[in-house]
């Protein structure tokens, strides 16, 4: 029941503040309850790491509401570091909101964006809480019907949603064929253990990746209404990168296994160094989550569940961190350097899971070279970064005291979500010294330079 608690949250608070926004519009008052709002749901996800496992069902016998399937909810060692991640990106994005750059004044037209990131975060929530495929099919549907009327509204056509939105449509009948691959009325639970299925959903979760194409934007689009489209982009690649996460678990077809992972590599590769040069740009963040997802998916065609569930929180966390942190001044860099351990494959750091892609030093040359490109993926992505922590950006200074502090504690909220995940999230530091010495630390310390 607990696991419904964050969504109907978020949804309530959402749909008052919308109504009273149009009774009486004071940007200020919404933009309060939206970072209370958000703040109480970033706590109540951290609470329930010790509750785990939490499940929920609606359509059962017990239940209180019967619909004509089961819709289970579940909260899990696997969902957890996703369901935290998203919080902590709502969290980042409300309080940040307020100090992007905005050199054009549309007080007019700047109607609250931050019900519609509570409403998106729920639905994005939804899908992570997903415990069997009917569940993912209506989150899914719910977010993009949601996406799409935010473009159609905000926009001035709705033209260059069509196509984002046609990949998603097909990831999604992707998954309706994988809720045929049981006989009717039998419930496939997730993650399934059967291989054909779990092909099916890997399938669709790579087909929502695919979908986070760059947005040309209009003259009219202000830079709050940009700042929503940003923030849709790290809820997809999370909803993803989730799923990505369970069906490395059980694996893949033999025949699927090999082209999945060439998909991730070419992903990786193009991507990290698309990101190294452009690391700079304000909408560069997408080549950020397409370069992190693709090293994710190789993980995912190598089953190795934690390394993928490692890369896919590092890209959404630090994703989160590149968008919203567009001002910047010397007091803040230490937080850019902590998130940026972040991505480093080294012991005690909240990714270390991913020096499982690397082979041990001694059978460096004796297996597939596959993983040279993974590092020099690898190698671009932090490489980016360090760019991104070195760039000049406007400075705070022209801002009030309690928004300075207000945007420091957006920030901070990022990498403090990524480093609790590493303690609390599945397996947790404690088995990292004991994991370390046969993982090949020596490749892992060459991704550092």
């Amino acid at each position: 029941m607990l696991t419904l608690l964050p969504l109907a949250i978020l949804i309530l608070i959402a749909l008052v503040l919308i109504a009273f926004y149009l009774w009486r519009p004071r940007l200020g008052v919404i933009w309060f309850f939206s970072a209370l709002a958000s703040l109480l749901v970033w706590a109540i996800i951290l609470t329930l790491r010790i509750r785990l496992p939490e499940s929920f069902s609606l359509g059962a016998n017990q239940s209180l509401i019967s619909f004509s399937f089961l819709t289970n909810f579940s909260l899990n060692q696997t969902s957890w570091p996703f369901s935290l991640s998203l919080t902590a990106c709502l969290v980042g994005m409300v309080f940040t909101s307020l100090s992007q750059p905005t050199p054009e004044d549309h007080t007019a037209t700047r109607w609250p964006i931050w019900p519609v990131a509570l409403i998106l975060c729920a639905l994005g929530l939804w899908s992570i809480f997903a415990g069997n495929i009917n569940t993912l099919l209506l989150a899914w549907a719910a977010f993009d019907l949601s996406w799409l009327a935010m473009m159609l509204l905000t926009r001035k056509s709705g033209f260059a949603a069509l196509f984002p939105l046609a990949i998603r449509m097909a990831g999604l009948f992707l998954i309706v064929g994988a809720s045929f691959t049981r006989p009717p009325g039998v419930t496939i639970n997730l993650p399934p253990i059967n291989l054909q299925t779990n092909t099916l959903l890997f399938g669709g979760a790579l087909l929502r990746l695919g979908s986070i194409t760059p947005v040309v934007f209009t003259n009219r689009t202000t830079s709050q209404r940009k700042f929503i489209y940003y923030y849709s982009d790290l809820l997809i690649a999370a909803t993803a990168l989730a799923i990505i996460s369970q069906c490395a678990r059980v694996g893949l077809l033999p025949s699927i296994t090999k082209f999945a992972g060439m998909i991730g590599l070419v992903f990786a590769i193009v991507n990290s160094f698309l990101w190294l040069l452009f690391a700079r740009q304000l909408d560069a963040h997408r080549y950020w989550l397409l370069g992190c997802s693709g090293l994710a998916v190789v993980a995912c065609a190598s089953q190795l569940e934690e390394a993928s569930q490692a890369l896919g929180t590092a890209g959404v966390l630090l994703g989160s961190l590149i968008v919203f942190s567009r001002r910047q001044q010397p007091q803040l860099r230490p937080i850019f350097v902590i998130s940026g351990l972040g991505i480093l494959s080294l012991p005690f750091t909240p990714a270390w899971q991913a020096a499982s892609l690397y082979p041990e030093p001694n059978l460096a040359f004796s297996t597939s070279p596959a993983w040279i490109v993974i590092l020099v993926a690898h190698v671009f992505l932090v490489a980016g970064f360090l760019l991104i922590i070195f760039h000049s950006w406007p400075p705070l200074n022209g801002l009030a005291p309690w928004l300075a502090l207000v945007y420091s504690t957006g920030l901070v909220i990022l990498p403090l979500s990524h480093w609790l995940v590493l303690i609390f999230g599945s397996p947790g530091i404690s088995n990292a010294l004991q994991a370390f010495p046969s993982l090949g630390s020596g490749w892992a310390g060459i991704a550092v330079f």
